[in-house]
């Protein structure tokens, strides 16, 4: 009898710390993006930085007989030896818990592109070195 609890006491706190209630991002252009799940019991929220960024896509995954969509950042991720030969490249899933549709991942995919674009942009006038003379 003693382990049919001890299995169910695991099971409630495995649901506990495991259970899912929301994810959601915070975008703050420029700065970064915090990627923040809610479990039942704590919270788990990862940050990156606007400068490892690299792009934004939707990501198609085919799981037994089901096709998924996540939003996934592709990100710079930092080496002792900074050269485009050993830069390495990371997949960060976006909303993996809950897996919105595809729909609304589309609607912020694009309000996102568009951050990043911008944000580009910026960057070229200001580091591109030209200087108007007058």
């Amino acid at each position: 009898m003693r382990e049919h609890s001890v299995d169910f006491e695991r099971a409630i706190f495995f649901w506990l710390t495991h259970s899912v209630q929301s994810e959601s991002i915070l975008v703050i252009p420029t700065v970064g993006i915090q990627n923040s799940i809610k479990y039942v019991l704590g919270r788990d929220d990862v940050f990156v930085p606007w400068a490892k960024i690299d792009d934004v896509i939707i990501n198609e995954v085919i799981k037994l007989n089901r096709v998924l969509y996540y939003l996934t950042l592709i990100v710079k991720a930092g080496t002792s030896h900074p050269s485009p030969e050993s830069e390495v490249i990371k997949l960060i899933p976006l909303f993996k818990y809950t897996k919105p549709r595809l729909v609304m991942l589309e609607t912020i995919y694009s309000e996102l592109q568009t951050l990043l674009v911008a944000a580009q942009r910026t960057a070229v006038e200001v580091g591109s070195g030209d200087v108007e003379l007058i």
